[in-house]
């Protein structure tokens, strides 16, 4: 056998005839496959969108939900503070009616004032407080219930300082009652005052009924 290297090009291999039984080689190319036609990066980049979007509807969730519990909470109209019938406790009960109160208490031409002074004939109200706020319910907890359901009765004392035009300052307080389950005043009378006149037991059971419903019992 001669020792002679045989040279054949690739364009005559291209070109050369099959040989019948012989198995021709495997074409080769190259091992890179683009990033849009490789079927491995593909899923991995839709499972990331998926991971994206799911993170992003689970941030909305806990903001919505953040934005109903403030919703639940916020000032209303009259810039007075509420809370969901779901979770409202006595506390929660008993300060907003206290703060309704003070709300109309602290208006120029409140009528409160307006009737007090009616019901003692010689006195102007310069100040007002709110002694007292007690809050009963039917079961005895602290819950007020849906929509206050639980509320049994509600008893308010409000103290008005005035100033006498015959004797001098002095004071007058006011307590009413409320009846949450059947809806009514109970009592709405001048339980301690200085005044040496108090007139019209009527006059101060209007007073007490508009108390009752400016409070929203």
């Amino acid at each position: 056998m001669s020792d002679d290297k045989i040279t054949i090009s690739m364009d005559e291999v291209s070109h050369a005839t099959p040989v019948p039984g012989a198995t021709v080689p495997p074409t080769f190319t190259s091992g890179y496959v683009p990033p849009e036609s490789d079927p491995d990066v593909k899923p991995k980049r839709t499972g990331l969108f998926v991971g994206i979007g799911i993170a992003a509807v689970a941030l909305l969730c806990i903001i919505g939900i953040g934005i109903m519990a403030l919703w639940s909470d916020k000032p209303d109209g009259d810039g007075i503070k509420t809370f969901s019938s779901k979770e409202r406790t006595v506390s929660d009960y008993r300060a907003e009616k206290i703060q309704r109160a003070q709300a109309e208490l602290s208006k120029p031409d409140s009528k409160w004032k307006k009737l007090i002074e009616d019901a003692h004939l010689t006195v102007t109200v310069k100040s007002t407080r709110i002694v007292r706020c007690d809050v009963k319910t039917v079961d005895g907890s602290d819950k007020a219930g849906k929509d206050n359901s639980n509320i049994d009765k509600v008893s308010m004392v409000i103290r008005f300082n005035w100033q006498g035009q015959v004797f001098g300052p002095g004071f007058s307080d006011l307590r009413i009652e409320y009846d949450g389950q059947n809806d009514k005043v109970l009592t709405s009378k001048i339980v301690e005052t200085s005044a040496r006149i108090t007139i019209d037991d009527d006059l101060l059971w209007n007073l007490g009924c508009a108390i009752c419903t400016a409070l929203a019992l």
